[in-house]
């Protein structure tokens, strides 16, 4: 019996491992798109926090400053 007759739909074993590594590399392509799109709109969203927290700080500055100082006690508290 020749070892084709045991895996009857087996082909050439370099074929297989380039299209293992084809895929592989699709794959890693895929994900570094989705990461560089996550960091997008990560990157746009803190820029937007940071906007509107100046505007609201220019807005509202006692209510700015009585929110730094009770962040900065709990934390004080919280550091003892």
């Amino acid at each position: 019996m020749s070892d084709q007759s045991y895996n009857p739909g087996a082909g050439n074993s370099s074929d297989g491992i380039n299209k293992a590594a084809q895929t592989a590399h699709e794959t890693i392509d895929r994900v570094a798109v989705a990461a560089d799109a996550a960091r997008d709109s990560t990157s746009k969203a803190y820029v937007n926090l940071e906007e509107s927290l100046r505007s609201y700080t220019r807005e509202r500055p006692i209510s700015s400053l009585l929110w730094a100082l009770g962040i900065g006690f709990v934390l004080g508290r919280l550091v003892r």
